[in-house]
This record gives structure tokens, C-alpha cells and sequence, in this order.
């Protein structure tokens, strides 16, 4: 298992090693994640992509669809 703490690192990562999963978080605006999806897309085609989310607009979630095999929406726990 690999993590990064950016997206910067993770795109690194990307796109010097082959991966078997991607799990890669996704913001409502714009982000690096995006790029992510594609980077891993391309290096390893046949690795299964599942993008997450707190923020499940419709063009985050639409994204994945277009782009992921799974999607997780994540959940905020108050206390």
C-alpha cells in the first residue's frame, strides 16, 4: 500500500510506478485529483480507480461515473 499526504506526490507516483487499485479523493472545485484519475488512467489501465468524496455535487459525481469504477461519498461524523 502506498499514500501520499499530496496530490502532488501522488501524481509522482503515478506516473513512475504501476498500480493494482487507486483510491483517489476528489474536491468539489477542480483539483489535482482529477489529473490523478487521469495520470493513473493512463500508466496503469487496468488498475480499478475509486474515487471519494465529501463533496458529492453532481459534477464530482458525474466525474467518477465517467471516469472511476466506484465512487464513496463520504461521511462526517459530528459528535
Amino acid at each position: 500500500m502506498t499514500a501520499t499526504q499530496s496530490e502532488q506526490e501522488a501524481i509522482a507516483l503515478a506516473r513512475a510506478q504501476h498500480f493494482d487499485l487507486a483510491v483517489v479523493g476528489l474536491r468539489r472545485q477542480r483539483s489535482k485529483g482529477y489529473d490523478l484519475v487521469g495520470v493513473v488512467s493512463a500508466k496503469s489501465p487496468d488498475a480499478p480507480i475509486v474515487a471519494s468524496s465529501a463533496y458529492p455535487a453532481q459534477e464530482v459525481v458525474r466525474f467518477a461515473r465517467e471516469h472511476a469504477q466506484a465512487f464513496l461519498k463520504k461521511t462526517v461524523l459530528s459528535c
